[in-house]
């Protein structure tokens, strides 16, 4: 069976469906891993699933090229956590997207992912400002739209060197406290 060219091409119908494409594809992965490696980033979607946890069928299938995976979407599930098992396997992410979940928290591991530029959590159920991301250096876009966040440590966000956009439009948030802050913020805040 011959890789296509365009792995986003391939169209399926259902959950099954998609599942039995990816992993038949990830068994044909590592034997053509020069192919990928030529493209910009290497992505897994799994987005609209109806999925409650992460397979994880697919650390397995996937402990060969998890390091090469950059871009993950999860989007529009029914996720309520992810394991730190999510994190630690797939260190080398750029992108993370959890948008349209049931998310309340991120587990200590995040932090593990020094590689990882944006994250869209918006559309969870996040009540706090998750305070974990703090610790990722390297995160120049936070999405937390449309959550019930209402307090923001806007002091901790200044001091992380990478930011340029912390996205927070539709939450309760307190915007005294913004409005004190907003002289040292160096990055752009949508509320």
């Amino acid at each position: 069976m011959l890789l296509p060219k365009n792995p986003s091409c391939l169209r399926v119908e259902s959950f099954r469906e998609k599942m039995h494409i990816e992993v038949l594809f990830l068994r044909l992965l590592p034997t053509a891993l020069g192919v990928w490696k030529r493209w910009r980033r290497c992505t897994m979607n799994l987005s609209n699933c109806a999925l409650n946890a992460f397979p994880t069928g697919l650390y397995v299938v996937m402990s060969n090229v998890a390091q090469d995976i950059h871009f993950i979407t999860l989007a529009n599930n029914e996720l309520k956590s992810l394991t730190s098992k999510f994190f630690t396997s797939f260190t080398q992410l750029r992108e993370l997207n959890l948008e349209g979940n049931n998310l309340r928290e991120l587990p200590k591991d995040i932090s593990t992912l020094m590689h990882l530029k944006s994250i869209n959590l918006s559309r969870n159920k996040f009540q706090e400002f998750p305070e974990k991301l703090l610790n990722v250096n390297t995160l120049e876009s936070i999405n937390l739209e449309d959550n019930q966040i209402k307090d923001v440590p806007v002091e901790k966000l200044t001091s992380m060197p990478s930011l340029r956009c912390v996205n927070l439009k539709a939450n309760a948030l307190n915007k005294d406290n913004l409005q004190l802050s907003s002289p040292t913020i160096k990055f752009e805040l949508l509320v």
